[in-house]
């Protein structure tokens, strides 16, 4: 369904409708001008500006347990259960790095302030 995005009073402001094959929203993270950036199950992304509309997604071969925006909401950092962290554009989600992988799945993910 619809990622709803409220007031901070509880006010429904919007609701962000993905793509058909985007049925249920697992993560999210918002960049401070406003873009959301939501993960779906089954490897789906998609970026929606604050007003709703669609501006990018992707579909990825892993299972996301973590997504982090870089401060300047350029960034995506993403990370799952193959143990890989990956970094992408995040208006068009373009690759652009991936780390060598780890032992375990990726839970959790943050950014030094210096990044």
């Amino acid at each position: 369904g619809p990622c709803l995005v409220h007031t901070i009073t509880g006010d429904l402001l919007r609701a962000l409708e993905g793509p058909e094959n985007c049925l249920r929203p697992r993560l999210i993270s918002v960049s401070s001008e406003g873009h959301c950036i939501i993960y779906y199950e089954r490897g789906h992304f998609c970026n929606f500006s604050i007003n709703g509309k669609l501006l990018a997604q992707m579909e990825i071969n892993d299972s996301t347990r973590a997504i982090l925006l870089s401060s300047d909401g350029q960034n995506l950092v993403t990370g799952g259960d193959n143990g890989v962290v990956e970094v992408w554009q995040a208006c068009d989600f373009k690759q652009l790095y991936i780390y060598p992988g780890c032992d375990a799945g990726i839970r959790a993910m943050d950014l030094s302030h210096d990044q």
